[in-house]
C-alpha cells in the first residue's frame, strides 16, 4: 500500500574545499531530518566541494561513486533509515568529472545517479550560490522556503493533492518518453 503523505526535507550549506568538512555538514543535516521524521532529504548541488578556483581544482578533488565520500552518506542513510539525495563531482577519465546527483534508499544503497551534461562554473559554487532551497507542492505553491542560511526545512507532500492538480493539469497525458533530434533545416 502506498502512503497517503511523505515528509521531505532539504538540507541547506555552503560546500567549502574541505571534504571532510563538507561531509560533516552532510552527516548533521541527514540526522536532522531524520530526527524531523522526514523519509527523504535532499542536499545540495555541490556537497563535497564548493570554490571559486577553476575546473582544474574540482577535477582534483573528484571521486569514483564507490569513493569516501559516497560512501559516508551512504552509511549515514542507513544510520539514520533515510532516502538522500546528493549532489557530488564523479571522477571522469576524460579529465572533467561528472556534475552527478546520486539517489540513495534507506539501507544506504545507491539507486541510480543523473549526470549533468554540464558542469557548473567554478564561480557558481559555494556561498554565493547557497539559498533559497524549496519544497514547491504540484501546483507551483512554495510549501517550504530554507532562506539564505544554512539549515534545514521540512515539508508534507499528499498524494491527494498531487492527484488533485495532476486532474486539473493533465500534463503527464502528453508527455513524450523519446528524445529525438531537431529536423535538419538546412536541407
Amino acid at each position: 500500500m502506498v502512503a497517503a503523505e511523505m515528509i521531505i526535507a532539504a538540507g541547506q550549506f555552503s560546500a567549502g574545499s574541505d571534504p571532510g568538512e563538507n561531509t560533516t555538514a552532510a552527516r548533521r543535516l541527514i540526522a536532522a531530518a531524520a530526527a524531523a521524521g522526514a523519509q527523504l532529504v535532499v542536499l545540495p548541488e555541490s556537497s563535497l566541494y564548493g570554490t571559486s578556483e577553476a575546473a582544474g581544482a574540482i577535477a582534483a578533488v573528484a571521486e569514483d561513486l564507490d569513493g569516501p565520500f559516497i560512501r559516508n552518506i551512504a552509511a549515514f542513510a542507513k544510520e539514520h533509515a533515510i532516502a538522500v539525495l546528493v549532489g557530488t563531482y564523479e571522477r571522469t577519465d576524460a579529465g572533467l568529472p561528472y556534475n552527478t546527483l546520486v539517489a540513495l534508499d534507506r539501507r544506504g544503497d545507491v539507486l541510480g545517479c543523473y549526470r549533468k551534461v554540464h558542469l557548473l562554473a567554478a564561480n557558481q559554487t559555494g556561498p554565493l550560490a547557497t539559498g533559497f532551497s524549496m519544497a514547491v507542492d504540484p501546483a507551483g505553491v512554495v510549501v517550504a522556503n530554507a532562506g539564505e542560511e544554512p539549515g534545514l526545512i521540512v515539508a508534507r507532500l499528499s498524494r491527494g493533492r498531487l492527484a488533485r492538480v495532476r486532474a486539473q493539469v493533465p500534463v503527464l497525458e502528453n508527455r513524450r518518453y523519446a528524445v529525438v533530434p531537431s529536423p535538419d533545416v538546412t536541407r
